[in-house]
């Protein structure tokens, strides 16, 4: 049973979805040609977590990890974000 879904749309009409369980994570990679995203989704201490790295896109390879959570963290932050 998947434990992550995913969507993504460009220029074409349908959309793709991806499924991720507990052993694969999901991992998503969107570029520009001079910067970029990486979001990677997985199971760390029985706990959904997400990896956010920046990158320096198409014409680099470079990348630094700006943020890493847990699901309560998420949570917690999201609440806070609601006045």
């Amino acid at each position: 049973m998947a434990r992550f879904f995913g969507k993504l749309k460009g220029n074409r009409t349908k959309s793709v979805t991806k499924l991720g369980d507990a052993q694969s994570g999901l991992t998503a990679l969107v570029n520009g040609w001079k910067m970029g995203v990486e979001v990677r989704l997985y199971v760390l201490n029985d706990m959904d977590t997400v990896d956010i790295y920046l990158n320096t896109g198409s014409e680099g390879s470079a990348r630094g990890l700006i943020y890493r959570g847990t699901e309560t963290d998420i949570i917690e932050k999201v609440r806070r974000m609601q006045v």
